[in-house]
């Protein structure tokens, strides 16, 4: 089985396929379009999770990148609409402005530590 480029890193050594497969997650894709394979396979562990994105390729052909902190979240995409449904439940419909207005509504809660990670990426790429 070939390394799928998006998945390789530059500044580490090629890996084995048996490698490769040890640092890799099967998952379902957040958004795929009803008959297209809903399967992603992405990183399985960051080499520091406060700075690295999480590289995706999904079952559909596509691929793309999750940025820190909230890439290495789990089932982060999942939590994220729910909490938007709840937002907009209490918000007479409106969806959050953003990312920032949601993390009272997430379930389970996030760490204090993570969400002052997240509101200052947010504050990033704000600028």
């Amino acid at each position: 089985m070939p390394i799928p480029v998006a998945t390789h890193r530059l500044d580490r050594p090629p890996l084995s396929d048996a490698g490769f497969l040890a640092r890799a997650v099967l998952g379902s894709a957040p958004f795929c379009r009803p008959g297209t394979p809903a399967w992603r396979l992405s990183e399985a562990t960051p080499v520091d999770p406060d700075h690295d994105g999480r590289y995706n390729v999904n079952g559909n052909g596509s691929s793309g990148m999750s940025s820190a902190p909230t890439a290495w979240i789990p089932d982060f995409y999942d939590r994220m609409r729910a909490a938007q449904t709840a937002y907009s439940a209490v918000h007479a419909g409106d969806r959050a402005p953003g990312l920032q207005a949601l993390l009272p509504f997430f379930q389970p809660a996030l760490e204090p530590a993570m969400i002052a990670k997240i509101i200052a990426a947010e504050r990033a790429l704000n600028r």
